[in-house]
């Protein structure tokens, strides 16, 4: 199961558009691939937030 339809993708944007994450969404969201959202460098605090 992945990013596979549009409901799951709306709810992945709105989750990183949060402004506690001081991400670029636009960015975020471009780095889906094959319905895989990878995010590098991802803190501990930021981690337990979007989960």
């Amino acid at each position: 199961m992945g990013i596979d339809t549009a409901a799951i993708y709306e709810q992945v944007k709105e989750a990183v558009t949060d402004s506690k994450f001081g991400w670029n969404v636009i960015q975020v969201m471009t780095q889906i691939k094959g319905g895989v959202l990878t995010l590098t460098s991802l803190n501990a605090a930021k981690a337990s937030i979007l989960a």
